[in-house]
């Protein structure tokens, strides 16, 4: 088996053979390869390649992010509703500041649940919808291009069609 594979590895050996097997010597150019990587590994700092790998990419688009205007958790709390602690606490500035974190160039605003479950009158409900998607089209204006907008449903029923369309 002089210079032929070790069986089961499929490197050829490197220098030669001690007896039946090839030689495990390193051979030169592995070692400086190896000393090279010890020393890089010494000099920088141990989290310097693991932050890079993990680093969020900064253009990165959140198709779907919950907004909770004032207004309507306002709502809610007025007819009773259930309301976490997340959307009570919710801010634009701590928006921003999640976006920044993980690497959100601009995210797609929507109104996290519907209105019209929390036991509103049709017509509070659609105030209420309105109020936040003017709301969100505010937060367009005032950060451009770090918001867009999934507005919430319009809820006018069939026989507010000429209503309709005069907003059009």
């Amino acid at each position: 088996m002089t210079g032929d594979a070790i069986p089961g590895v499929g490197e050829r050996a490197a220098h030669g053979t001690h007896g039946n097997w090839p030689c495990a010597c390193v051979s030169r150019r592995r070692f400086v390869r190896s000393l090279t990587a010890f020393g890089a590994s010494a000099v920088l700092p141990r989290h310097a390649t693991a932050q890079a790998a993990s680093a969020p990419s900064p253009g990165r688009i959140d198709v779907h992010h919950h907004f909770f205007p004032p207004v309507l958790i306002a709502g809610f709390v007025e007819a009773n509703a259930p309301v976490a602690p997340p959307a009570r606490n919710w801010t634009v500035a701590k928006t921003i500041d999640e976006m920044a974190r993980g690497g959100v160039a601009t995210s797609i605003l929507s109104i996290p649940f519907r209105p019209y479950t929390a036991g509103l009158a049709p017509d509070e409900t659609r105030r209420l919808i309105r109020l936040c998607n003017n709301y969100g089209a505010q937060l367009m204006r005032d950060h451009s291009g770090r918001f867009g907008l999934f507005p919430g449903p319009n809820l006018r029923g069939v026989g507010h069609a000429p209503e309709r369309k005069s907003c059009a």
